[in-house]
């Protein structure tokens, strides 16, 4: 896959139809958790970070993910079943981290898709912060339109719409990140 660069500080590895079919073919090979940590060796030194944006299901692809990664950051829709897999999530990192990566540390999680007039979405917000305590990160981002319209631009929210919800939120996120 080829590596884009976006902007000065910034270099993109977009993802393809070629990925559908990437679990399918590394299931069965030797190794098959370690293929990303592998491929990422020989440009770790080239980035301060790196980072893996993963579908929300867990799968081999995810899994490689985890073992190619220090920290792993979770976003989390501020919705029921959300909530009722994070026990499973958890679970999940608790796995790798014993058994392929025992550096794997969970930096944080945050929760997006947030209706703050919602109150099942109160709710779970709150059982969350109980939950997870000091992995909980304060910022919370609320569902906003343009993010969407964003994607389909093709474009970072800070482009598409830089005053709007979505992109105060996630600025005060990476803000909030990198004060940890």
């Amino acid at each position: 896959m080829p590596i884009l660069n976006i902007s000065e500080n910034l270099d993109l590895v977009p993802s393809s139809i070629d990925l559908l079919g990437a679990e399918m073919e590394i299931v069965s090979k030797i190794g098959k958790e370690q293929i990303l940590h592998k491929l990422l060796k020989p440009v770790r030194s080239k980035y301060d970070y790196i980072i893996i944006d993963c579908p929300p299901s867990v799968g081999l692809l995810t899994v490689n993910a985890m073992v190619a990664s220090d920290t792993i950051l979770l976003p989390l829709q501020g919705e029921y079943f959300a909530y009722k897999r994070v026990d499973r999530l958890l679970g999940i990192v608790k796995e790798v981290r014993e058994n392929l990566n025992d550096t794997l540390d969970i930096g944080g999680v945050f929760i997006t898709q947030i209706n703050p007039n919602r109150i099942l979405t109160k709710t779970i917000v709150e059982q969350l912060i109980e939950d997870l305590q000091e992995k909980m990160f304060d910022t919370k981002i609320r569902i906003n339109v343009a993010l969407a319209e964003a994607q389909l631009q093709g474009q970072s929210i800070f482009e598409y719409a830089p005053e709007s919800n979505g992109a105060k939120d996630y600025e005060m996120l990476v803000e909030e990140i990198f004060s940890k």
